[in-house]
Order: structure tokens, then C-alpha cells, then sequence
């Protein structure tokens, strides 16, 4: 895929998620910040792309918040949507890969949505 193709693909995935006129930095990594604290990334693998929030844990909660984690997303463990999770510096990060043959708008929406409700249930938010 393109740097072109990279932009346009982002840039769809933003309008749909209510940020307009969002591009892929030349480093390959996309932050978003949410609520002032946790972050939101996107990151270019070669031709794969990697989305994945951050969040701030207090040290005492780290390996709890962890265990919790993996339990949110073990029912999404199948391979296909290569989940990751770890921490360290205060943040516990939680994400999804996606493979270049399946990289469309969206297939990022619905790893977003995942993310975003592992966030939330992470962070015991109700909506």
C-alpha cells in the first residue's frame, strides 16, 4: 500500500469516526489523544497497521488492570484479529493488528469499536 493509499485510508477512517483531515505522519504513527490521558494509535507495520489505545494506570493497579485486560479480550483472542496486550511507564496498552489483505476502512472501524469498548469496560466506564 501507497503513502497515498495510507493518507486516503486514514482519512476515511477519521470522517467516520468524527475527526476530519487526519494524515499518517511520516514516522508511521498516528497518536490521538481521548479524555486527556489515554491515547489512541495507529501504527504502520510495513504493510500491516497496528490500532491500540494506551491508558494511564496508578503502578499498584498496573498488574491488575492487566489481568483484566486479558480477560475483556480473550473472547476476541482468534487469530485473525491479532490482539496484543502489555504495560509499562504507568500505561497499559490493549490493541489489534490488521493484515494488509484485509486493511479497508472498515475493518479499522470495527477494531476501533472493539478497542473502545475494552476501554471503557477497562476503565469501568458506563455508557
Amino acid at each position: 500500500m501507497s503513502t497515498s493509499d495510507d493518507n486516503k485510508l486514514i482519512e476515511d477512517f477519521g470522517a467516520i469516526i468524527g475527526l476530519d483531515n487526519i494524515k499518517m505522519p511520516e514516522s508511521g504513527i498516528l497518536q490521538l489523544v481521548f479524555d486527556g490521558t489515554d491515547s489512541f494509535y495507529i501504527e504502520k507495520h510495513g504493510l500491516s497497521i497496528f490500532l491500540y489505545f494506551s491508558i494511564e494506570v496508578k503502578d499498584y493497579e498496573l498488574y491488575s488492570q492487566y489481568l483484566r485486560a486479558l480477560e475483556i479480550m480473550k473472547p476476541y483472542s482468534r487469530f485473525d484479529l491479532l490482539p496484543r496486550i502489555g504495560f509499562g511507564d504507568g500505561k497499559l496498552y490493549f490493541g489489534f493488528g490488521v493484515d494488509p489483505d484485509e486493511l479497508t476502512v472498515k475493518a479499522l472501524c470495527n477494531r476501533f469499536e472493539r478497542l473502545w469498548e475494552f476501554r471503557l469496560k477497562i476503565n469501568d466506564v458506563e455508557e
